[in-house]
């Protein structure tokens, strides 16, 4: 009952966050599934925390661990090389439409 009016509490918010560094709606749903997952241990910490804290652990602790264990998979499987060039390739800015 807690975790899923957590989810649905947060639900957007974490969407909005994932997709901002994934850009692609189906890499978002795993990601968030995952965060969810690694925090259903967590259950009584959560409970205890109050909102402030509690978007923050989950934001900044949960998803910043998701995302480099995604990373990680994805270099071992594709290689250092081909990541550094998403990476790069996220940080070069939008061309400019006259």
């Amino acid at each position: 009952m807690f975790l899923d009016a957590l989810f649905r509490r947060y639900q957007w918010l974490m969407y909005r966050e994932i997709y901002q560094i994934t850009d692609n709606p189906w890499d978002t749903e795993d990601v968030i599934q995952m965060v969810w997952v690694k925090l259903l241990d967590k259950v009584s910490l959560l409970r205890s925390r109050d909102t402030t804290r509690l978007v923050n652990y989950i934001i900044a602790g949960y998803l910043q661990n998701v995302i480099i264990d995604l990373i990680i998979a994805f270099a071992s499987m594709f290689g250092v090389l081909v990541i550094i060039r998403m990476v790069e390739q996220k940080k070069q800015p939008a061309a400019v439409k006259n």
